[in-house]
Parts: structure tokens; C-alpha cells; sequence
């Protein structure tokens, strides 16, 4: 099937997901819950999933199509799923900590060791593989904890300026810059 290429493409660039206090959230399966052909792309880090993502969008770009680039929220200079909307199609990082496994049809895995990995470097770097791993999902682990006690923080704090806010003055200014507005808008009509 051919597609027409738009006369203006849009190309953006968002994240579907982000470090809270309850852990890692996204919302892949929500933002292509319409798209029919998903690649999941399976990889350790450093096995490209990113830049080939980046390459696949820019190719898109080239031949007119929009675009949509989520970045990974540990690390924004690193794409985790590229949506090319008149295509219906997503490719997107499926690895930990935003896991996706194929639950539907048009979903098809692309698994980068197999692919592209030399499977001599996880042997010969088990030890060091393993240790960055578990720093890795320890740090996550503390991310999360110091995440929730901010959170907590945040909310003892809100209860010090709740009790010290005039909220008859709030709505009373609420009401004057609504005043200001309206009237620059009826000047801006003459």
C-alpha cells in the first residue's frame, strides 16, 4: 500500500514515561493501543536499540513523513520508541524499565542480541555485566525510595503554606488578571 507523503510533517519529541515515587511508569501500550505493527525491540544497553530507532525516524522524516520521538527519561539524548503515525507503526524499546512483550497481533519482537550482539562479550564480561546490572536496578530501587520522601516532603510543606495562604486575596487577583485579559482582548479587536 502506498502512502502520500504530508506536505507538512510534524515531528515531535516526547516522553511516555517517567521515575516516580511509586517506580517507573509509561504509557507505551495507551499511546499504541490504536497502532497495528509494533516492533519490540529486546537489547542490553549498548546494543543500538537507540540509534537504530533514531535512524528509522529520520528516514521516515526524509521520505515526509511525521514523526514521533519518545526519549528515555533516565537519558533524553536516548530514543525509546519512534511512532510514525501514517504508517501505523511504533518501534520500541521493550527492555526493563519499561518492559513490553507481544500481547497483540502485529506485534513482532526484534531482539538485538541475537542479531547484532558478539554473544563472547557477555562471557568474557559476565562479572562486570552482572555487577553494573545490580547497580543499575539498586540505584532504580533508591531513586524510587528518595522520589516517595520528597513526595512526603513536598506534601508537609503544602500544608505550611496552605495554612498561611489568603485565599479570598488569590481570588480576588484570580479575578483581576481575568479583568486584564478581557480588556486586552477587546483592544486588540479595534
Amino acid at each position: 500500500a502506498s502512502v502520500e507523503r504530508e506536505k507538512h510533517p510534524n515531528v515531535r519529541t516526547l516522553f511516555f514515561g517517567a521515575a516516580t515515587p511509586n517506580g517507573p511508569v509509561d504509557f507505551i501500550d495507551h499511546i499504541t493501543e490504536d497502532v497495528g505493527k509494533r516492533y519490540i525491540v529486546k537489547g542490553s544497553a549498548g546494543s543500538g536499540k537507540s540509534v537504530m530507532m533514531k535512524k528509522i525516524g529520520r528516514h521516515a522524516e526524509d521520505r515526509g513523513f511525521s514523526v514521533e520521538y519518545y526519549q528515555c527519561a533516565f537519558d533524553p539524548n536516548s530514543t525509546d520508541m519512534v511512532l510514525i503515525p501514517d504508517l501505523n507503526v511504533a518501534i520500541c524499546d521493550g527492555t526493563d524499565p519499561h518492559a513490553v512483550d507481544p500481547s497483540r497481533s502485529g506485534d513482532e519482537i526484534v531482539d538485538m542480541f541475537e542479531r547484532c550482539m558478539d554473544p563472547a562479550v557477555e562471557m568474557d564480561r559476565a562479572e562486570d555485566i552482572r555487577e553494573a546490572h545490580t547497580s543499575y536496578k539498586y540505584s532504580m530501587k533508591r531513586a524510587t525510595q528518595c522520589l516517595s520522601e520528597a513526595q512526603k516532603k513536598r506534601a508537609e510543606l503544602a500544608t505550611f503554606y496552605t495554612r498561611a495562604t489568603d485565599f479570598h486575596a488569590v481570588e480576588k487577583r484570580k479575578d483581576e488578571i481575568i479583568t486584564d485579559i478581557l480588556c486586552l482582548n477587546g483592544a486588540n479587536r479595534s
